[in-house]
């Protein structure tokens, strides 16, 4: 970035004439994300409202198409890195979030487990030992108070204070278990979402014939890392008067989790009054349409 241009359009923005302004946007916006610190500094130096109206605008601007392009290439990508699906999710409301600062956080959660880990332990005791670092040592929780609140859905929150909704739950249960090299994948319920757990090996063992996805077992993020077999998802639908699709049974992509997780955003904006973030939600979630086949 050419820093010198960059705060001599910045200087510009306090110009009364429109056109002006709009020349400078547009130079501004060129920039990408490296500018916004810049904008930032200059809007906390100034008590004049209508350069921190349009410092404002142009950050939003700016966040919102880095935002867009970003998820669609990791829509594309099809890599099942799910903290950095939710990484460019909550930079819709922080947009100087950076990655590495949340994947250090999943490593050192990580490395706990992997303290009490050995080559030796089956998948459930694997499961009980990454339950008790999760749940017990790290105080991660559904929020079940405040289930709707819109920070349940953000990573940066979720992982500073613990306080989660189902699917983010799941996200940093994914996150920290692929550190640890286990074979757990997300699986989309109707209105809920649960873990499984693939062993190909062990489940043709303790299935046979009646195994045909490799998944030994499920787990229920939301209550405490329970596990549980195919049955319980047979009762669920029963209960919850949902036909029995075969996908209700597997791992899902990584688009569909921050599909779900949109969803569950974008619901809970809606409760809590905030049409314009349900608004922006909506578009993520198109986006994430495009590339669910």
């Amino acid at each position: 970035m050419d820093k010198k241009r960059a705060i001599a359009g910045i200087r510009l923005l306090d110009d009364p004439d429109a056109g002006v302004y709009s020349a400078v946007k547009k130079s501004l916006m060129e920039f990408g994300r490296e500018v916004i610190p810049l904008l930032e500094k200059e809007w906390e130096g100034s008590l004049n409202p209508l350069l921190q109206e349009r410092i404002e605008e142009i950050v939003k601007s700016i966040n919102t198409v880095s935002v867009h392009a970003d998820l669609m290439h990791w829509a594309e990508s099809g890599e099942y890195d799910l903290l950095k699906g939710a990484w460019i999710i909550a930079r819709i409301n922080y947009p100087d979030l950076e990655l590495e600062p949340l994947r250090e956080k999943i490593r050192k959660i990580s490395a706990q487990a992997w303290l009490e880990l050995n080559e030796n332990l089956t998948g459930l005791e694997k499961v009980r030992i990454l339950n008790h670092i999760l749940f017990k040592e790290n105080q991660f929780y559904p929020n079940t108070s405040g289930f709707f609140a819109p920070q349940n859905g953000m990573i940066n929150l979720a992982l500073e204070t613990g306080k989660c909704n189902p699917v983010m739950l799941g996200i940093i249960y994914i996150a920290v278990a692929r550190e640890l090299e286990m074979p757990v994948y997300g699986v989309a319920l109707p209105n809920n979402f649960i873990l499984a757990y693939l062993d190909p090996i062990m489940s043709a063992l303790a299935f046979g014939d009646n195994n045909d996805n490799s998944i030994l077992f499920y787990i229920n993020p939301f209550n405490r890392g329970a596990v549980f077999g195919r049955p319980v998802i047979d009762q669920f639908l029963k209960h919850s008067k949902s036909e029995h699709h075969p996908e209700y049974y597997l791992p899902c992509k990584a688009t569909t989790v921050i599909l779900r997780l949109c969803e569950n955003l974008q619901l809970s904006y809606n409760k809590s009054g905030y049409a314009d973030k349900a608004k922006e939600i909506e578009e993520l979630i198109n986006i994430l349409n495009d590339h669910i086949s």
